[in-house]
C-alpha cells in the first residue's frame, strides 16, 4: 500500500494515476485485498485527492479488470 501512496506523490496527472491504479489491481489479488482497497478509497475521499476524478476513474478501471 505504501508504494501506491508513493506513486501519487509524483504529481497529479492521469499517467501517475494510471501507474498507481496498477497497484490497486495487485492489492485486490491479496487475501484481504478488497478490504484494503476499500480502506484506500476511504483515505483518498478524505484527503486532498477527493476532487481528483481522474484518479477515481483510473482506480475504478483497475477494480473492474
Amino acid at each position: 500500500m505504501d508504494e501506491f501512496y508513493n506513486i501519487l506523490k509524483e504529481g497529479k496527472s492521469r499517467a501517475t494515476y494510471n501507474k498507481a491504479s496498477k497497484y490497486i489491481s495487485a492489492i485486490l489479488k491479496l487475501n484481504n485485498g478488497s478490504s484494503l482497497v476499500e480502506k484506500i478509497l476511504i483515505d483518498l475521499k478524505n484527503s486532498d485527492y477527493q476532487k481528483c476524478s481522474a484518479l477515481f476513474d483510473e482506480i475504478n478501471k483497475a477494480i473492474k479488470n
